[in-house]
């Protein structure tokens, strides 16, 4: 569901709530009073614009130690944080933090030559939703 569950799963001090597909959790408070990193939070969300997001991977065959992704251009776009092997289906799901421009359904990318797509991610749907005002 691209939702973290684990501090495995986030960027530690290198991503933002709403990177993390959250906010529809009410993860935040938009009439609480000054907070650390108010002012990047207030701008993204009255943009309703942010540069990335967590995203769920659908990777064939075993993922190694790969962690960086990259478009149809070989331009690198992400970063894997955690990720599973199904040796029964032969594939990986992995959640990782890739250019949001990139993160829609179906959207074909690599990581160490092996293809991967993105799944639908209803939780950043809805966040996307909470974040356009």
């Amino acid at each position: 569901n691209s939702v973290p569950f684990s501090p495995e799963d986030l960027l530690e001090n290198k991503s933002l709530l709403l990177e993390n597909n959250i906010q529809h959790l009410q993860a935040i408070d938009w009439d609480k009073g000054c907070y650390i990193g108010q002012e990047t939070i207030a701008r993204i969300h009255y943009r309703g614009k942010i540069k990335r997001s967590l995203s769920c991977l659908n990777i064939d065959g075993k993922l190694g130690n790969e962690v960086d992704i990259f478009n149809s251009e070989n331009k690198e776009i992400g970063i894997i944080t955690n990720s599973v092997y199904f040796a029964f289906e032969n594939n990986t799901l992995a959640l990782a933090y890739i250019d949001d421009d990139q993160n829609h359904e179906n959207n074909s990318l690599t990581v160490s030559n092996k293809v991967c797509t993105v799944v639908k991610n209803n939780y950043k749907i809805a966040n996307e939703k909470l974040i356009k005002v």
